[in-house]
């Protein structure tokens, strides 16, 4: 009964928690704010590659239509599109959200990409090493 009157309560002063209440005020998001808000470097690593959307679209199993959305930001770049598209561009998922591959040095580029996932740790080290100057 206490319960029931502590909830009655809450309901008459207007303090009950509405999903309505979350979009009150909020702006909607249009298109070109979703496409400044995740940009990415997709079309970048395709032209990098030599590709064109619809070789990169048959290696990943998808239309040229698809990538087009992808590279544009007009439909996201999730973490299943990164995956899927990583391997067909010869990099790493993240690489295609974080950096375009004309400002990176491709010799470096090369090699880390090269290095297998069982030597990456010994690989760290020796980078590190090299960044401190130390030989340890």
């Amino acid at each position: 009964m206490a319960d029931s009157l502590h909830n009655a309560n809450r309901i008459s002063s207007g303090k009950v928690y509405s999903p309505r209440n979350d979009f009150q005020g909020a702006p909607a998001q249009t298109a070109n704010m979703a496409k400044t808000a995740d940009p990415n470097h997709l079309r970048a690593w395709r032209d990098f590659r030599k590709l064109t959307q619809e070789q990169l679209a048959e290696s990943v199993g998808t239309t040229k239509a698809v990538i087009s959305l992808l590279e544009s930001g007009d439909r996201q770049l999730s973490s299943k599109w990164l995956r899927r598209l990583a391997p067909a561009l010869n990099t790493r998922p993240g690489f295609l959200l974080d950096f375009d591959p004309e400002d990176m040095d491709q010799e470096m580029l090369s090699a880390i990409l090269a290095v297998p996932k069982s030597s990456r740790e010994q690989a760290i080290k020796v980078l590190k090493a090299f960044g401190t100057g130390t030989n340890g």
